[in-house]
């Protein structure tokens, strides 16, 4: 089990990863919503080739059968790549889903000072001096509740790992 330092070190890289784990998984959405496939005509074409008149130069088109029956049975090694770069992109997909999701949340049950500073700092990654002044706070007041914010948010999550739940960072 992690200690609270653990924690909170695993908390600051989640946070500061928090903008590129989101474009990753828009990237991800976009790519599950519209795969790249294998088709079955591009896995024939892979597979036909023979030798031709030219000795041991391959001829494009030419199709010998032992070469034919290899490349019918690819058609199902097509769909089944096809099928595990889908699910591979699904479970991806989910586990930053779901990683995100609990960070939000439990940002979410901050006091809302702690929370804008927790999301100006870290998601909209606003300087802290700019923040400071769109916040009218001091430097000293928004490093306080950035800390304050962690220290709640470290305190969460060591709940949610003691009761068993899985956190993936």
């Amino acid at each position: 089990m992690l200690d609270k330092p653990e924690i909170r070190t695993r908390i600051l890289e989640l946070l500061k990863s928090y903008p590129a784990i989101k474009q990753k998984i828009t990237v991800l959405k976009r790519e599950f919503e519209n795969p790249t496939l294998i088709s079955e005509q591009e896995m024939l074409d892979t597979m036909a080739f023979a030798k031709g008149k030219l000795g041991n130069r391959s001829v494009p088109g030419h199709i010998s059968d032992k070469t034919y029956h290899i490349a019918i049975n690819f058609r199902g090694q097509a769909a089944h790549y096809n099928r595990e770069q889908i699910m591979e992109i699904t479970v991806e997909l989910e586990k930053m889903e779901k990683k995100i999701y609990r960070l939000e949340y439990c940002i979410s049950q901050l006091p809302d000072e702690q929370q804008r500073v927790i999301r100006g700092t870290y998601i909209e990654k606003v300087e802290q001096k700019k923040l400071a002044s769109e916040l009218c706070m001091s430097d000293s007041t928004i490093r306080r509740y950035r800390d304050k914010a962690i220290e709640s948010l470290t305190e969460m999550y060591k709940t949610l790992i003691e009761a068993g739940a899985v956190i993936e960072w």
